[in-house]
């Protein structure tokens, strides 16, 4: 009994409520169109609202408890086979694929205007394009709502598949910043892609939810954000436009694509993670790896001169899409560059904040510039998106498992 016990079970974290459950225990949604809707009260509880509707929601019965059936099961209402899997904490829908592999998660973040939807799409769009170079492959999730919900709300709602699809028009084709909704605390639809090794066939859920900036400058807020704490690894974007040193040098430039943004300092980010970590006794996010990502890195290629910033290490693009190795030389050298600037004295005299990190992390979080677009939208012919991978692939390989080639052998 235990063996096969051992054989099926995956443990299952629900990118929606956090739960923990193991892959036997996910509820399933009936397909059936003419199946009666019901009230739904977990999904209309993590929504915050009094009544969803949805269809019928019912447990799996297994032939053999270790056996899954691969053709679905049935409704115990109308009989018709579903596939279609949800939590049973929240009645939120499980993708699949989730329930097979086990549920890995890497979270992404970001501080008040650091562009994070507009980063998530020029990821996703890279990954679509150069991800077999270093041997991954990306599924983008399609999994839908499959409930009626009687709000106005209801807009939000839409499968990462078809947000992406709209928002890498908007961006890569329209030229426009991707708008999003602020969604309320108890209202949180997630991104959900997924990578696969295909080398070792290992997964991990990248997962990217949608809250506004201002969750991230307090320690207070981020004691509500129980997925960092259920994250493998986490990606924290910054604005490099809210550093007073660019942006009181993007004043005196006749530039004006810069100016008005930056709205508020990227320290008030750090310094907040940092005493969620000190004081709420959760030193074990220290052994995840963690990517401090500068957005808008295009402004220092544009202006190298006038901020006085060597941009040796920020010249070129990702290697690794030419030649499929990916240079972790690369990485540390653009780690040690952005510090070097932001501890100068004239620039930033930031040394405490970094001396913090590198004190709480250790060799698990590296700085990061990137550009979502490769310059401001209404000034480029092409959307050029730079270095946007390398956050997200320098986690992969502190993880382990998916034999992503480097240029360092490790010890």
């Amino acid at each position: 009994m235990g063996l096969f016990k051992n054989l099926s079970r995956k443990n299952i974290i629900c990118p929606y409520c956090f739960e923990n459950f193991t892959d036997d225990k996910a509820m399933l949604l009936c397909e059936n169109p003419h199946c009666d809707s019901e009230k739904n009260e977990k999904l209309a509880k993590y929504n915050g609202v009094n009544i969803i509707e949805s269809k019928h929601v019912f447990a799996q019965r297994r032939t053999f408890f270790w056996k899954k059936d691969e053709d679905g099961y049935k409704c115990n209402n109308c009989g018709i086979k579903s596939r279609t899997y949800v939590c049973p904490h929240c009645n939120n829908q499980i993708p699949e694929n989730m329930l097979c592999k086990g549920s890995e998660i890497i979270s992404i973040i970001g501080g008040p205007s650091s562009g994070k939807t507009t980063y998530i799409i020029s990821l996703l769009q890279q990954l679509e394009e150069k991800a077999t170079k270093i041997g991954l492959s990306i599924i983008i999730d399609d999994t839908g709502f499959g409930s009626k919900i009687e709000d106005e709300r209801l807009e939000e709602i839409r499968s990462t598949a078809s947000k992406y699809q709209k928002g890498k028009n908007d961006l890569f084709i329209e030229h426009n910043v991707v708008q999003t909704g602020k969604l309320k605390k108890h209202f949180q639809y997630p991104w959900i892609v997924c990578l696969k090794s295909l080398k070792t066939d290992k997964e991990i859920y990248l997962v990217f939810y949608d809250t506004a900036g201002e969750d991230f400058i307090s320690s207070e807020s981020w004691r509500d954000l129980r997925y960092i704490k259920k994250s493998k690894g986490v990606i924290v974007l910054l604005d490099t436009l809210s550093i007073p040193y660019i942006q009181n040098k993007i004043n005196e430039f006749e530039d004006d694509n810069y100016k008005g943004e930056g709205t508020s300092n990227f320290i008030k980010t750090i310094d907040a993670l940092s005493n969620f970590v000190i004081n709420r006794n959760n030193r074990d996010l220290c052994k995840k790896p963690f990517s401090f990502v500068f957005s808008k890195i295009d402004v220092v290629n544009n202006h190298s001169k006038d901020l006085e910033f060597n941009t040796d290490s920020l010249k070129n693009d990702s290697s690794f899409k030419e030649t499929g190795i990916f240079s972790l030389k690369e990485i540390d050298k653009t780690h040690e560059a952005l510090k070097k600037y932001l501890i100068s004295p004239k620039i930033f005299n930031s040394e405490s904040v970094f001396a913090k990190l590198e004190n709480l992390w250790g060799d698990n979080c590296r700085l990061f510039g990137v550009s979502s677009t490769g310059g401001p939208l209404n000034d480029i012919k092409e959307i050029a998106p730079f270095r946007v991978m390398d956050p997200l692939i320098w986690i992969l390989h502190k993880l382990g498992g998916f034999e992503i080639p480097t240029d360092i052998k490790e010890k």
